[in-house]
């Protein structure tokens, strides 16, 4: 508990201090860092008194967090480029992560080495985003999608700062990832290729070639879906399909975020523990490695990374036999990812992936549980051991959505304005096929680079599946009363919500301790 207090101390004091920051307020470190000096030569001189000694920790994870953030600021600093938004410049530099392929154009994040607002170059450093055409003129012969993860390029383009949309603040968005700048529909030309890390470079390569032999041996909508729900790849969704997972409130079976990649790791721990046995570590070996397989092909996102490792050290917690303690191993997981990368606590995918954990971690066993109760009337004392050990998977899977379903729910309505009233059952039906998407899909991209032909034959299983998917979402989107739209949803009615139902598991918790009380009660 003490660990779990202190991640949540540190983390809010991380908070404070970004409100602190943009707020352009400081607190010196000649006053924070004697400050905690001073804690922790207190914390040692004190042999007594759990509640001073529990004061003090919670001192030293607050003023800890709001160092953390001058500390972070002080490093990164910020870039001078904005200075030149609104000129017409020459810019280079290298595209530092899988260009993402669009309906009309293709975005690329570029960090910049050196720009030429009038007749001299100037070494600057940096990132923008830049929105070429789909179909540019590189002036070398190159297989679609043309720009690769690591080509040096020039551009010649006017800078502008992003905007800010009538429902999304784009500008505020960018910045807290260091970018200032933007770029629109640039004259690009390839300078040179090879100048990033090989291994990203090869997980790259094995994206696009995957993405192509799956557009070459499936049908659309299929092949879109595929590449979605495999690569992360969802720039040709069609969007009457993305408009059917908004409503029917199943977005997080394509997103390659904390909900997907939980969910994934559930589905697969079930599986290994029904095929291994729960007593053979293998069980939580089989989700461990499907989880960075698919996040290294999904592509390394930030968010994929952070939902695989707490899905990892939920998985090491159980292995270790300390499942009990899987809830100190997500708080300080989440505290670490925010220690190296504060700002990710404005990131909506790190908060849905955490509640997802959350779900998992607080929720799933309670369903489970009543599950479990369910399916022993139901079978009685002689019941075939088969038959129940699939029953166990479904009732795995089932709890596992539910945790992580109900934990998100209210957050995503917050974030995303609209109430899925058909998310469960629309989840329900849909979560079986999706290992099997996954599976086929991924056979399909990899037998697609080496034998076409075989991959257009598996290719009928994904489609199956894939259809499966589609008709699913299809069919709860066109309900009329499959979710509520509104115009803005308050955050005191959410935060509530996560209250009473924190106050609610400790009583759950605690149960047998109030019992106790209670009887004894005059």
């Amino acid at each position: 508990m003490i660990l779990i207090l202190f991640c949540v101390f540190w983390t809010a004091g991380i908070y404070a201090g970004l409100i602190l920051f943009e707020s352009n307020l400081h607190l010196p470190f000649y006053i924070t860092l004697p400050a905690i000096a001073a804690s922790i030569l207190l914390l040692i001189r004190l042999r007594s008194g759990k509640r001073i000694v529990l004061l003090v920790l919670i001192s030293i994870a607050l003023l800890g967090g709001i160092s953390r953030i001058q500390s972070y600021e002080n490093a990164v600093g910020q870039d001078d480029l904005e200075t030149y938004n609104g000129s017409y410049a020459a810019m280079q530099g290298v595209i530092d992560s899988d260009p993402e392929v669009r309906d009309s154009y293709t975005l690329l994040h570029i960090s910049l080495e050196r720009i030429k607002p009038d007749s001299e170059w100037i070494e600057t450093n940096g990132k923008i985003l830049v929105y070429p055409e789909k179909y540019p003129a590189l002036g070398i012969n190159r297989d679609f999608p043309y720009y690769n993860y690591d080509d040096r390029i020039e551009i010649s383009a006017t800078l502008e700062e992003p905007p800010v949309l009538e429902d999304f603040n784009y500008k505020e968005y960018l910045e807290r990832q260091r970018i200032y700048s933007i770029a629109y529909y640039p004259n690009v030309q390839l300078i040179e290729s090879g100048q990033g890390n090989a291994i990203l470079r090869g997980i790259y390569t094995l994206r696009t070639d995957m993405s192509g032999a799956i557009n070459s041996s499936l049908h659309e909508p299929q092949a879109s879906m595929a590449q979605a729900i495999l690569l992360g790849k969802r720039g040709t969704i069609p969007d009457s399909l993305k408009d059917g997972l908004a409503i029917s409130g199943t977005m997080h079976l394509i997103a390659i975020s904390g909900i997907h990649i939980t969910i994934m790791a559930g589905l697969f721990m079930a599986l290994g523990a029904w095929f291994f046995g729960r007593h053979r570590p293998a069980y939580l070996l089989l989700p461990l490695i499907i989880i960075w397989l698919y996040t290294m092909i999904s592509g390394m996102h930030p968010s994929a990374i952070r939902a695989a490792i707490m899905s990892s050290v939920y998985l090491l917690a159980i292995w270790s036999g300390r499942s009990n303690r899987s809830l100190n191993a997500l708080a300080l997981t989440a505290a670490i990812m925010v220690a190296l990368q504060p700002y990710v606590l404005w990131d909506v995918g790190f908060r849905l992936s955490f509640l997802a954990m959350l779900g998992i971690v607080l929720l799933s066993p309670y369903f489970e549980a009543a599950g479990q109760s369910s399916i022993r009337r139901l079978s009685g004392k002689q019941s075939y051991e088969p038959l129940s050990n699939i029953g166990n998977f479904i009732n795995k899977s089932v709890a596992i959505t539910l945790g992580a379903t109900l934990a998100t729910m209210p957050a995503v309505a917050f974030y995303f304005n609209r109430v899925s009233l058909v998310s469960l059952p629309a989840t329900f039906l849909a979560l079986p096929v999706l290992p099997l998407v996954i599976v086929t899909s991924a056979l399909v991209g990899i037998l697609g680079i080496f034998a076409l032909p075989v991959a257009r034959v598996i290719g009928w299983a994904a489609w199956v599946a894939l259809t499966y998917l589609i008709k699913i979402i299809e069919f709860f989107s066109s309900l009329s009363f499959s979710s509520i739209e509104m115009d803005s949803v308050a955050a005191a009615p959410v935060i509530a919500f996560y209250v009473i139902a924190g106050f609610v598991l400790i009583i759950l918790g605690n149960r047998k301790r109030i019992f106790r009380l209670v009887r004894r009660a005059p």
